[in-house]
C-alpha cells in the first residue's frame, strides 16, 4: 500500500445521511476527528511497543461541504519506517472492518477499541466513510445489522494449546515478542515469550513454526489475538523431507508379507 521513501497522505470523506442532505453532523465530524487520531496513536504505540506516540499529523485538506479531510505526518526522519507501518496498519484495519473477515483479532484492544471510537458515527448521522491511501480506496457503509461487531469484542477467553506459522519481525525492546505468521486465519498473531526463550526464538525467525502456550481469543473471532510463549518447535525445511518418490521400495518387508489391505486391517484393529 505504501512505499518507504514517499510522503504517506491519507485522505476521508464522510456522507451524512438523506436527512441532512447529505451533510456531517459536527458532533459526529468531531468524533471521527478524535477516533481517527486515538486510532493512529494506539497502532503506532502496538507496532513501537512504547508508551506514547511521536508522530505529529497535520491537516493538508479540509472540505466542509462534503466533510472531505486529508492528513500526513510531519516529516522527521528518524520516524519515516514507522510512518509506513501505521498507515499500512491502519488500511489493514479499516479493511478487515469493511470485509467482515474476523482479522481483528491480530490488532492490540487499544487499537480495536479506538477503531470503533472512530467509526461510531456510521451508527448514527453519518452514512459512509471512504478512506484513500494513494491509490487504495476502503469504504465503509453504515448498516444495521451490527457492522462494527468485528471492533467491539464483547468477551475474552484463553486456553492452552498450540498455532502454528512462519515466525517474523522479531522486537527485544522492552517487552519480547514476535509475529506468528499463518498460513490461514489472521494476518499475524503477537506471541511473547521469556527473555530466557531468545536463542530459540532466533533460530525459529523465517521459519515455520508450532508455538505452544497460552492462547488469548477475543470472540467472536476464532482465531487468537495473542500467544504467551510456553515453546516452541521449527518445523524442517521442506526441501529437507523425503519426497513420496524417494521411499518407493524403502521398506519391503514392513508388512510381513500380508497385503496392503490386511496390514490396514490389522493396524486399524490394533
Amino acid at each position: 500500500m505504501s512505499e518507504p521513501g514517499r510522503r504517506i497522505v491519507i485522505a476521508f470523506k464522510l456522507e451524512g445521511s438523506s436527512r441532512d442532505d447529505g451533510l456531517v453532523r459536527f458532533a459526529d465530524f468531531a468524533a471521527f476527528i478524535e477516533g481517527t487520531l486515538a486510532t493512529l496513536r494506539a497502532i503506532e504505540r502496538a507496532e513501537t511497543n512504547q508508551r506514547h506516540a511521536k508522530i505529529e499529523y497535520r491537516i493538508t485538506q479540509l472540505e466542509v461541504s462534503s466533510a472531505a479531510l486529508a492528513i500526513e505526518a510531519v516529516d522527521t526522519p528518524q520516524l519515516r519506517d514507522t510512518e509506513h507501518v501505521v498507515a499500512t496498519r491502519f488500511a489493514q484495519g479499516l479493511a478487515a472492518v469493511r470485509d467482515g473477515l474476523g482479522e481483528m483479532a491480530a490488532f492490540e484492544p487499544p487499537v480495536r477499541d479506538a477503531l470503533a471510537r472512530m467509526l461510531a458515527p456510521l451508527r448514527r448521522g453519518v452514512r459512509s466513510i471512504t478512506t484513500n491511501f494513494g491509490e487504495t480506496e476502503i469504504a465503509i457503509v453504515g448498516r444495521t445489522d451490527g457492522l462494527l461487531t468485528l471492533v467491539e469484542f464483547k468477551e475474552e477467553t484463553a486456553a492452552v494449546g498450540s498455532f502454528s506459522g512462519s515466525v517474523d519481525a522479531l522486537n527485544v525492546h522492552g517487552d519480547h515478542f514476535f509475529y506468528l505468521y499463518p498460513a490461514a486465519g489472521p494476518t499475524r498473531i503477537k506471541c511473547v515469550f521469556d527473555a530466557a526463550m531468545l536463542g530459540k526464538v532466533r533460530d525459529a525467525v523465517k521459519r515455520y513454526t508450532t508455538v505452544t502456550g497460552l492462547i488469548e481469543y477475543a470472540e467472536p473471532s476464532p482465531f487468537p489475538q495473542r500467544i504467551i510463549v510456553e515453546d516452541l518447535e521449527s518445523h524442517p525445511d521442506p526441501d529437507t523431507l523425503p519426497s513420496m518418490k524417494s521411499l518407493w521400495g524403502k521398506y519391503p518387508n514392513l508388512t510381513r508379507g500380508l497385503d496392503a489391505v490386511a496390514f490396514i486391517e490389522q493396524m486399524r484393529n490394533a
